[in-house]
C-alpha cells in the first residue's frame, strides 16, 4: 500500500487505542487507575497527532515515497481486535482487568510493528516518527503493568 493510505490506517488504529482507554477509564471503580487510563487516551490522541503531521510530510513530499510501498496488514487487524475490545468493554463481555491485559498485548505488538516499519523507510523525519510511536507504545506498557498492580 502507499504511504500515505498506511499513515491513515495507522491515524485510524491509534484513535481506537484512545477509544479504549477512554472507555476502560469509565468502567474502572478506582479514579486513580481512571486517571491514568484518561491521560493514556489523551497520549493516544498525541500519537494521533504526530501521524498526522507525518502523513502531511508524506503528502508535500510524495516524491521521496513514490517507490515505497509498505504493509497495512497488522494495522488493520490491529483496528479490528481495538473495535472489539472497545464493544466488549461497552458490553460488559469482559471486566477492566482483561482489557488491561488485551490492550497491553496490542501495544506490545504495536511497539514490535512501529520498528519494523521503521527499515520501511530511508527518510530520517519518517523513521524517527515511528521510533516516537515505538517508544509510546513500551511506555504504555510499562504503566499498564503498574495499573494493573493496582487492581484487585
Amino acid at each position: 500500500m502507499s504511504v500515505v493510505f498506511t499513515l491513515n490506517r495507522a491515524i485510524l488504529l491509534e484513535q481506537k487505542f484512545s477509544e479504549c482507554y477512554d472507555k476502560m477509564s469509565e468502567i474502572v471503580f478506582d479514579k486513580h487507575v481512571a486517571d491514568q487510563l484518561k491521560i493514556l487516551s489523551q497520549e493516544e490522541v498525541s500519537h494521533v497527532n504526530l501521524l498526522k503531521t507525518g502523513l502531511n510530510f508524506a503528502k508535500k513530499e510524495a516524491g521521496l515515497f513514490k517507490d515505497t510501498k509498505i504493509s497495512s496488514v497488522e494495522i488493520d487487524r490491529g483496528i479490528q481486535l481495538l473495535y472489539r475490545l472497545k464493544e466488549s468493554l461497552q458490553n460488559k463481555d469482559i471486566d477492566i482487568m482483561e482489557g488491561i491485559h488485551r490492550i497491553y498485548d496490542l501495544e506490545m505488538i504495536f511497539e514490535e510493528v512501529h520498528l519494523n516499519k521503521i527499515a520501511d523507510f530511508e527518510e530520517p523525519t519518517m523513521k524517527e516518527l515511528f521510533e516516537a510511536l515505538s517508544e509510546g507504545d513500551r511506555t504504555h506498557r510499562e504503566r499498564l503493568e503498574k495499573l494493573a498492580e493496582k487492581l484487585p
